[in-house]
């Protein structure tokens, strides 16, 4: 077999992989073919020219995966039973004084809006929908750290919302997610709201995670964190038992919320 009749083949089953596990790495195809990392680059950006992965750092995912991120208004009438029930379970673990770190996403908006309750707390958050939710309610200090705006989804991006975070602590952060993977940890089609993300969840002691059941078992674009650094996951009873019972072997609490 020529050379390149081998690299057609190699490029096929490349495909192949994304298609059952929707992410691949350069080492892993390394070891795969027995071919030089060099070479395996070529492969994945050849396949990225014709249309068929999206390059990231260290490997590839699959196209079907990160070509589409809803508007934040699309995610507000999706899974609005699941994102209810989650929201309210999610409130039980938030008391008066609180400082507490609200991240992006729809859920964690349901979540905002069981809180006008709340008495001497403070919140800090990324979300603009969040901080206009909560800025008027004279009872609770809401902080919005500074940046960028990202028209999509609402959330600021930046440098200076990394550096907005860095002296800035809480004692519990409350986040969404667009995709878990036992594989990959928590991932988002969007780099620079991941980091910001991932910078809420490393300044609290606590970290809760607030997913319904489509979000299990998908990858996008880029890393957002490992579960490692999720302490608390809150998910619906249509969640998989097969991801339930990994995160608990993973020493991650886990509460399953009925839906109505």
């Amino acid at each position: 077999m020529d050379k390149n009749a081998f690299n057609i083949e190699r490029s096929r089953e490349i495909l192949k992989i994304l298609s059952e596990k929707n992410r691949v790495t350069v080492s892993e195809l390394e070891k795969r073919f027995n071919i030089s990392g060099s070479t395996v680059r070529r492969l994945l950006n050849e396949l990225e020219r014709k249309g068929k992965l999206v390059r990231t750092h260290g490997g590839a995912v699959s196209i079907d995966n990160t070509a589409f991120e809803d508007s934040v208004d699309r995610k507000k009438k999706m899974k609005v039973a699941e994102k209810s029930a989650i929201a309210l379970e999610a409130r039980k673990f938030i008391k008066d004084g609180d400082i507490i770190m609200l991240g992006g996403g729809t859920t964690v908006f349901e979540l905002a809006k069981l809180l006008h309750d709340l008495s001497g707390s403070v919140v800090i958050t990324n979300s603009v929908i969040v901080a206009a939710e909560l800025y008027s309610n004279p009872n609770i200090e809401v902080h919005i750290i500074g940046g960028t705006i990202r028209p999509v989804t609402g959330v600021i991006i930046g440098p200076q919302a990394i550096m907005s975070l860095n002296n800035i602590f809480a004692e519990k952060t409350f986040i969404g997610a667009d995709s878990i993977s036992l594989e990959y940890g928590i991932t988002t089609p969007n780099a620079f709201e991941a980091e910001v993300e991932a910078k809420l969840m490393a300044q609290s002691k606590q970290v809760y995670l607030l997913a319904d059941h489509s979000k299990f078992g998908k990858v996008t674009f880029t890393p957002q964190a490992g579960l490692e650094k999720v302490h608390h996951v809150i998910t619906d009873e249509h969640t998989d038992e097969r991801y339930i019972n990994k995160l608990i072997e993973l020493g991650i609490k886990v509460t399953v919320v009925k839906i109505a």
